[in-house]
């Protein structure tokens, strides 16, 4: 990543925030992209990641009969990230994030959860919210388009708007223009 549009795009403290999440917390989880080191020289910064051969969930949708998957296949997809969500939450990450852009799927079938740019350290307290308000709008919570706060269920939500993904072949919210979502 060119430090100069990190620095102009405002995102230093997300790509350190990613660095630190993966790092600290989720190295070495099944279904979680493993961060195997970081470097910076002059110009850019460098994440390396292990390397996850089969390809972005996006893709597969794409390339399938109607943009769909198999009941089975869907719920095995959906069980995996259920297991990636369950380890970030016990340690009070939220991802914000989920959507088959930032899930790869391995030569083995199973799935990996990556881009933890918007991924943030919360209290596990369901009281204690964060109130930024980012994310895909087809996947954003109705507490995070409310701008009421939210934590930790919000990757719950989109689980299940990514489970309606798989089976429907499309979102269930969509319009020509995103704050009509």
């Amino acid at each position: 990543m060119p430090k100069s549009e990190l620095v102009r795009l405002k995102a230093v403290s997300h790509v350190q925030r990613e660095k630190d999440i993966l790092l600290t917390y989720v190295n070495r989880s099944n279904f979680i992209v493993q961060l195997e080191g970081y470097f910076h020289d002059e110009d850019n910064l460098y994440l390396v990641s292990e390397f996850v051969e089969g390809g972005e969930l996006f893709s597969v949708i794409q390339n399938s009969e109607n943009h769909r998957m198999s009941e089975s296949h869907a719920k095995l997809v959906i069980a995996q990230l259920v297991l990636a969500t369950e380890q970030l939450h016990a340690r009070g990450i939220v991802h914000r994030g989920i959507k088959p852009e930032n899930i790869v799927i391995g030569r083995d079938g199973y799935v990996k959860l990556i881009d933890f740019g918007f991924a943030k350290q919360l209290s596990r307290d369901p009281k204690v919210r964060t109130h930024t308000v980012l994310g895909t709008p087809e996947y954003l919570a109705p507490e995070m388009i409310q701008a009421v706060g939210h934590s930790l269920p919000v990757d719950l939500w989109c689980l299940g708007v990514l489970l309606f993904e798989l089976l429907a072949g499309h979102v269930p919210f969509d319009a020509e223009v995103p704050t009509m979502i």
